[in-house]
């Protein structure tokens, strides 16, 4: 049995968060230890992830960002399991500081032009 839920653009379908097109931020803690996802989208409307807005969410295996996204706040993926690669978009102009912490499996976060400043590792 599908589970599909939308709910304000977001769109849960058995351990996959997909926001849809209109969204513009992800709020802080808005998946803060959620580990039922596995996968999640974030389309080009959103502009911000939040602080911690995905940590400690240990069962995602996949990530994607799309061309959009300007800013990813402190903590944002810390404590990902099982992300062995993220790309984050060229639109992306601010990491804060340990967006990556703990990511124990994390072998490359490939970073394009664009970007004007990194946090604390």
């Amino acid at each position: 049995m599908l589970l599909k839920i939308n709910v304000n653009n977001l769109v849960v379908v058995r351990h996959q968060c997909e926001y849809e097109e209109g969204i513009q931020e992800i709020g802080d803690y808005a998946f803060w230890a959620c580990e039922s996802v596995k996968q999640v989208i974030i389309p080009g409307s959103v502009k911000k992830i939040g602080r911690s807005a995905f940590c400690r969410c240990k069962k995602v295996e996949k990530f994607k960002i799309k061309k959009g996204l300007q800013e990813i706040k402190d903590y944002a993926f810390c404590d990902f399991e099982n992300i062995k690669q993220l790309i984050i978009p060229e639109s992306v102009k601010k990491i804060g500081k340990y967006a990556f912490r703990n990511c124990k499996e994390l072998e490359k976060i490939e970073l394009k032009e664009g970007l004007q400043e990194i946090g604390e590792c």
